[in-house]
């Protein structure tokens, strides 16, 4: 089966002239009896009139503005040759763009690894 995303936007914080502040998000996929979800909420901006707003500009906002942390420890600049490098000794924290596909692939991902659990929980009654 194939697996089907759907959106959806629990919460809307407003300002008193109807400005939208943040989006609060889900994105969900299912596959069969198999789901997966992310959340998470995003600037609005005041561009953003709730009443005019449409589900497909929310979308492209939280795409646009959904990002994700990894953090990379690099070797340090010119290591004494012959020496083990040396790691910074703090790591550096990169804040990137997550894409709408890398939300999926994250998504099948977890639907994946439900449809392979490898072990179950049983009872016995003594």
């Amino acid at each position: 089966m194939a697996i089907t995303y759907e959106w959806s936007f629990p919460n809307f914080e407003c300002d008193s002239e109807n400005v939208v502040k943040t989006i609060d998000w889900r994105y969900t996929a299912v596959d069969g009896e198999y789901s997966a979800s992310m959340y998470g909420s995003c600037a609005g901006s005041e561009a953003m009139d709730f009443d005019a707003m449409t589900k497909d500009q929310a979308i492209a906002c939280v795409v646009e503005n959904n990002l994700s942390e990894e953090v990379i420890a690099e070797p340090a600049s010119n290591p004494v040759p012959g020496e083990i490098p040396t790691l910074v000794t703090a790591p550096v924290l990169v804040v990137k763009p997550l894409s709408l596909e890398e939300m999926q692939s994250n998504l099948s991902a977890q639907i994946e690894s439900q449809k392979k659990i490898a072990v179950t929980l049983k009872t016995k009654e003594w």
